[in-house]
């Protein structure tokens, strides 16, 4: 019934099934394409939500506080590079390159297939500098959030962060992607042209 999906979800499946039958009638296989004729769902503007420098600290704070500093790089990297959180779990020790203090997004990493090279920036080198003792080939968070063999997947994020936001009592409009929304805001706020903000964010527009 996709009463449980998003509208995007949606329509995507809705999208996919109606190709598949296309293909079914164009072999032989089927006379007639049940889905042609069901409406896609409306998919609603997405919201963006900037959290507050305040509340960011208490965020940061409170991952210290509970032993979780590895968690607060994943949310420097959303929130100070702006690399969205399923291409922060795919990222691997290879893609940081200390010696000029980048990080590169692979173009199979990457939501929009872009191959990117971000800057880290200076305050935060030594923060990953770690990472230069493990294997190339491990993910740079892995279980516990340490690099190791295991794909995350953003779901992990969301029930860390869930499970912060209830104890800090923040809102649900503060979602782990609002740091990413909170960059770009402070980015433009700070003078960025838009355009520029818009490459660095990798968005389309």
């Amino acid at each position: 019934s996709g009463g449980n999906l998003s509208a995007r979800t949606y329509n995507n499946y809705l999208r996919y099934f109606g190709t598949l039958f296309l293909w079914m009638i164009k072999r032989g296989y089927a006379s007639a394409n049940p889905f042609q004729d069901i409406a896609h769902k409306r998919v609603d503007t997405k919201m963006r939500t900037v959290i507050p420098h305040d509340d960011r600290k208490r965020i940061r704070d409170y991952y210290i506080n509970i032993g979780m500093r590895e968690f607060v790089l994943v949310m420097n990297l959303c929130f100070r590079c702006l690399i969205r959180p399923k291409e922060i779990l795919q990222l691997r020790v290879r893609d940081f390159d200390f010696s000029d203090n980048v990080i590169t997004i692979p173009s199979s990493v990457a939501k929009n297939h872009h191959y990117r090279v971000i800057a880290i920036p200076e305050d935060l080198v030594g923060e990953f500098k770690y990472l230069s003792g493990y294997s190339p080939d491990l993910f740079v968070f892995s279980t516990d959030y340490k690099p190791g063999n295991i794909l995350l997947t953003t779901r992990s994020i969301g029930r860390v962060w869930s499970v912060m936001r209830r104890s800090l009592g923040l809102p649900m409009e503060f979602q782990f992607y609002s740091l990413k929304d909170s960059g770009i805001t402070e980015m433009l706020e700070a003078g960025v042209p838009p355009e520029l903000g818009k490459e660095l964010a990798d968005h389309s527009s």
